[in-house]
């Protein structure tokens, strides 16, 4: 069509990152953060649940730290926060947050990588860049 360029380039991702800095294992995602590079993906550090809200209509996956599992684990709704007894400090506002975004936007695919909580951050950054590049 006439004034439309498609030029083959694939969508920008963004991994939203969360964590605290001051609790102990809990700021996995936010150093992950500073040391990964994926082509066309941008690593961006978020301090509130609310900032999803921006990325809202763009290709995001959430990178957080959880409690309960034992490796890192793809989850694909925010309902599964909830239903797998998966817990970090941010989970009830994120998860709250999320759920909000799917019911207003019903196409929305909420994605999250969950690491868990005190996982070795090497472990992590090879787990995580290798999900990552298995994400369509």
């Amino acid at each position: 069509a006439a004034g439309k360029k498609n030029d083959g380039r694939k969508k920008k991702r963004f991994v939203l990152c969360f964590g605290s800095p001051n609790a102990a294992g809990d700021d996995a995602a936010l150093r992950l953060a500073d040391q990964l590079k994926v082509q066309g993906t941008e690593f961006v550090k978020l301090g509130s649940p609310e900032e999803i809200a921006a990325y809202a209509d763009k290709d995001f996956v959430i990178l957080d730290a959880a409690k309960g599992i034992r490796k890192p684990v793809w989850l694909e709704s925010a309902r599964q926060l909830e239903a797998g007894r998966i817990v970090s400090l941010h989970d009830f506002d994120a998860g709250f947050f999320l759920k909000l975004l799917e019911k207003m936007r019903p196409g929305l695919k909420a994605r999250v990588l969950a690491i868990p909580l005190g996982y070795p951050l090497e472990k992590a950054e090879k787990s995580v860049l290798k999900m990552l590049q298995g994400v369509k």
